[in-house]
């Protein structure tokens, strides 16, 4: 919905686009990762590489956008347990049971994340394959709209979107330790 003023095809390209950035910046992060001792964070990586100052801004940088998932996580979460179990507490109930996880191991989190993520591909196909039927090429591809048209600012409100989307850099270092420094 987020993309739905850049059409069909915009929509495509810009979520070619930030895969593309995203995935590049990702595999940038664990080269470098693979380069410094187990357990080695941003904090050492860009302190090392670049320098106490753009150390700071990346902290920085770091910290506001983890934040800012972690908000996103927990509202949209407690949204889903709240409707579930009827409570007003949802995103307690919802970061309690996502800290069991934690709390247990690794591997659990892993196992937790896989079975959420099946979940998402199952629901995303299952809402979607209705839809299908009445798909309307003129409508998709924007064919039928008279006079100038100016995607950029619909572009530039989907792109934020877009890269929360893709956005698991944070999560690079501890993958890392979690696969034994396997790169492949």
């Amino acid at each position: 919905t987020s993309t739905a003023g850049v059409w069909f095809i915009g929509s495509i390209l810009a979520l070619v686009y930030t895969w593309f950035c995203m995935t590049t910046s990702g595999l940038m992060i664990l080269e470098a990762n693979l380069h410094y001792p187990t357990g080695s964070s941003f904090d050492t990586i860009v302190k090392d590489l670049l320098g106490k100052g753009w150390n700071i801004i990346n902290g920085l940088s770091v910290a506001f956008v983890l934040y800012i998932l972690t908000y996103a996580y927990i509202t949209s979460g407690g949204g889903i347990t709240q409707n579930l179990l009827n409570q007003a507490s949802g995103s307690l109930i919802f970061c309690f049971i996502l800290a069991a996880f934690v709390w247990l191991s690794t591997k659990a989190v892993d196992r937790f994340t896989t079975v959420l993520i099946v979940g998402m591909v199952v629901a995303f196909f299952l809402s979607t394959a209705g839809l299908l039927s009445s798909v309307k090429t003129e409508v998709l591809f924007n064919t039928i709209a008279e006079g100038e048209q100016s995607y950029l600012p619909y572009l530039l409100t989907a792109l934020p979107v877009c890269l929360v989307s893709f956005g698991f850099h944070g999560n690079v270092p501890s993958l890392v330790k979690y696969y034994d420094r396997d790169g492949s």
